[in-house]
């Protein structure tokens, strides 16, 4: 019976040192609410500088996407090339039998002019793809219109295609 008690004393003895042991220490009331505070204080200011960082980056893809350029009393001079042929580097500049087998086929006609890339539609917002089979071959073009870049795309809306 003794043995029980002393096994007994040893476990409740050894519960309580473990016990005692994992117990944290707390922080005074007036530390943890500065801690607090500071975390705050810091959340608002990363909050802060990304709703300027957010702005800034709106502002800039507004002014982006708002380019226009009208093209009605002075045409923009350029020719019809194979967006193909000028991803892989080349001229692009194709004549309009060459056109019209790149369009049959599926493949994109675009306009070059002023060192520039454009996708070519009519007033309807259709692909001018007739249009530009009949310039297509011609040394230069003036097309008359209006063009657009959004998103790093240029557009040109002709009027005289």
């Amino acid at each position: 019976m003794k043995s029980i008690k002393n096994i007994f004393f040893a476990l409740v003895l050894g519960g309580f040192v473990l016990v005692s042991c994992g117990e944290q220490k707390q922080e005074p009331a007036s530390e943890a609410h500065n801690t607090e505070q500071a975390a705050t204080t810091e959340t608002t200011e990363t909050a802060t500088a990304t709703e300027t960082a957010t702005e800034e980056a709106t502002e800039e893809k507004t002014e982006e996407v708002a380019t226009a350029r009208d093209y009605n009393a002075q045409p923009l001079m350029g020719y019809v090339a194979s967006l193909d042929d000028l991803m892989m580097g080349g001229e692009g500049r194709v004549n309009s039998a060459k056109a019209k087998s790149l369009a049959e086929a599926g493949k994109v006609l675009v306009f070059v002019g002023e060192g520039k890339i454009y996708y070519v539609s009519d007033a309807g917002g259709n692909f001018a793809k007739k249009g530009l089979i009949k310039i297509a071959g011609e040394k230069e073009f003036g097309l008359k219109g209006k063009a657009e870049s959004k998103y790093g795309l240029n557009y040109f809306i002709a009027s005289n295609l």
